[in-house]
């Protein structure tokens, strides 16, 4: 597993509000002894995808980079974006820095901080995250939604059930849920990001690539 985690973040699910939810249709498991299919995890998650969704894993690098990479994929057809949208969704946390803060603080034990103090450690945060290779996490995939004006929905399959998490862009201003792309992602125990392309299609281009150029920052 390349990269290194954030080193400020210390949190929850639950902290950010993110719909956790247990499908009892998606929590169909394969044990070993029944399925010679199965030799790792990520050929388990590929056959629920194929089974239950018809579609596959995409090969997404693992460099530390993945969670941007997939988004990068799964939206624009290529992982090669990824250092863009890790910058976008960077400035967008650094512009945002009054929404995002004080729950921050909240979350790796710096609530007890003065106003300006929480600050400076939520502006490192955001510098650390900057830098390739470092995992995203929970608070860039909500930025993330909110920055595109997607809904993100995270897959996390294990061998006893299928969680799902759900990050919704919830602006006000923006487009109404039915008019949002639906950002699907799968998220292995080892914490790696891939996006999931259809079953079939050898020539895969993205499912959102007009509406999400349309709203990256010029060059």
């Amino acid at each position: 597993m390349g990269g290194s985690k954030n080193k400020y973040t210390k949190m929850s699910l639950a902290d950010l509000g993110i719909d956790e939810k247990l499908r009892p249709d998606a929590a169909v498991f394969y044990p070993q002894t029944q399925c010679d299919v199965l030799l790792s995890e990520t050929s388990y998650v590929n056959k629920i995808l194929c089974d239950q969704y018809y579609c596959k894993l995409a090969e997404i690098k693992e460099d530390g980079n993945c969670m941007f990479r997939a988004v990068s994929d799964y939206t624009l057809g290529t992982q090669e974006h990824h250092l863009k949208f890790r910058k976008e969704v960077c400035d967008y946390m650094n512009d945002h820095i009054d929404e995002y803060f004080d729950l921050y603080c909240a979350t790796v034990d710096a609530s007890n901080l003065e106003p300006d103090e929480k600050r400076v450690v939520y502006a490192d945060y955001v510098n650390d995250m900057r830098r390739p290779t470092v995992w995203g996490d929970e608070f860039t995939l909500a930025a993330m939604a909110k920055r595109f004006q997607v809904d993100i929905t995270i897959y996390q399959a294990k061998l006893t059930g299928s969680a799902w998490y759900h990050w919704e862009s919830k602006d006000e201003g923006g487009p109404p849920s039915n008019d949002r792309p639906q950002v699907y992602l799968v998220r292995t125990d080892n914490n790696h990001y891939s996006s999931v392309h259809p079953f079939e299609d050898q020539f895969f281009k993205g499912y959102a690539v007009e509406y999400v150029a349309a709203r990256m920052t010029p060059a």
